[in-house]
């Protein structure tokens, strides 16, 4: 992701550039960005075959 774009989460505060995603990865754990708007079936689709392609299931 080009670092101009700001990346927000749930647990991230404005206009902070640390996002939940940052704080996985340096403390050793794996994750996958992916900007989603759960009412739009088309994105959820594509979070689903991103969660399933990188790990294999998803288990919600």
């Amino acid at each position: 992701m080009p670092t101009s774009v700001r990346r927000w989460t749930s647990r991230s505060t404005e206009g902070s550039e640390i996002t939940t995603h940052d704080t996985i990865v340096e403390t050793g754990g794996e994750g996958v960005y992916l900007q989603t708007d759960v009412g739009v079936a088309t994105q959820m689709e594509k979070l689903v075959k991103v969660a399933v392609t990188t790990y294999g299931c998803s288990d919600v």
